[in-house]
């Protein structure tokens, strides 16, 4: 539950900025979806505002690693299409930036993979997979990377809204 809550705060943080307008709703729905015990994911409803949309299938993508923790299945196929998803839509000069988090999420995606395999982190062996897991997320590449996205949010996203 904690490791759900936790990505669903990093969709946040990715989202937050994209959200508003007629948008905000929508977000929210998507966000109660994910956040449910429901365990089908809402489909993916292209918008027409690149952000949302990224956000949107960005926070698709993630949700998935959530479940996995608790031992549900885990279609790493399916977030690699939801992240080239969400790739398609960010702005063509931020998307080297969107690749080394997406690279990053990749790792963290493989690893609850073999969670989900092993039943969930609930399980001695879903937490050895966990614990041998080598991924490091304190990258000065990643940060800025994290950065200039959280800036292209801020900057180009938010003007649509009046922010």
């Amino acid at each position: 539950m904690i490791l759900r809550r936790t990505l669903l705060a990093g969709l946040l943080v990715f989202a937050v900025a994209s959200c508003g307008g007629d948008n905000s709703s929508k977000m929210a729905d998507v966000i109660e979806d994910i956040s449910s015990d429901n365990e089908e994911m809402p489909d993916f409803e292209a918008t027409g505002n690149s952000c949302f949309d990224a956000a949107q299938a960005f926070g698709l993508a993630i949700s998935g690693m959530g479940m996995a923790a608790t031992g549900q299945a885990f279609d790493i196929d399916e977030y690699r299409k939801n992240i080239e998803l969400a790739r398609k839509f960010i702005a063509s000069e931020y998307r080297a930036d969107f690749d080394i988090i997406a690279d990053a999420y990749d790792e963290m995606a493989e690893v609850f993979a073999r969670i989900a395999a092993a039943g969930g982190m609930s399980t001695e062996a879903g937490m050895e997979e966990m614990m041998n897991a080598d991924i490091n997320l304190d990258d000065e590449k990643l940060n800025a990377a994290a950065q200039r996205i959280s800036e292209y949010y801020t900057k180009d996203c938010l003007k649509f809204y009046g922010g």
